[in-house]
């Protein structure tokens, strides 16, 4: 668990367990963070639009215009940064098993972005505030659930 172990980053623990919990501390929380805040300015901007269709005087939050083009530029760097950091990874993971790593599985990465990742909000949102109620009621109930396998 990536909680558990935040405590090697200060301590003396050997370097490849501090770049590993860094490692996952980023992916879990960094890119976490980073999609909600997409999907917040995403539909805040949705949201603006349609009142903006009834209401003209609404103005639309992140838009592209002369007063904000220097923060517009930068959260599309940092979009663009993100996707090509999540396809760069599942395509990583994809060259270790052998076949993989063809050019339609950078499509089904991309599209994955999109599809996967949004629902992984909601699992890793529910996981962490249950560690976090765990260690707030000291409960005991985080448990590792196995997968249950098939004999072929």
């Amino acid at each position: 668990m990536v909680i558990n172990n935040f405590c090697h980053l200060f301590d003396k623990s050997n370097w490849r367990v501090k770049l590993e919990t860094v490692y996952y501390s980023c992916t879990f929380f960094w890119f976490n963070l980073a999609i909600v805040l997409s999907d917040l300015i995403f539909f805040s901007n949705l949201i603006a639009l349609i009142v903006h269709l009834w209401n003209p005087a609404v103005v639309i939050p992140f838009t592209i215009s002369r007063s904000n083009i220097l923060l517009a530029q930068i959260l599309l760097f940092n979009w663009l940064l993100m996707v090509l950091l999540y396809i760069l990874q599942i395509n990583l993971a994809m060259t270790t098993q052998y076949g993989q790593a063809t050019d339609e599985q950078i499509w089904l990465a991309l599209a994955s972005y999109f599809t996967y990742s949004q629902l992984f909000i909601i699992v890793s949102i529910h996981a962490v505030t249950s560690v976090m109620l765990d260690r707030v009621f000291h409960r005991d109930s985080t448990k590792w659930v196995k997968t249950k396998r098939f004999a072929d």
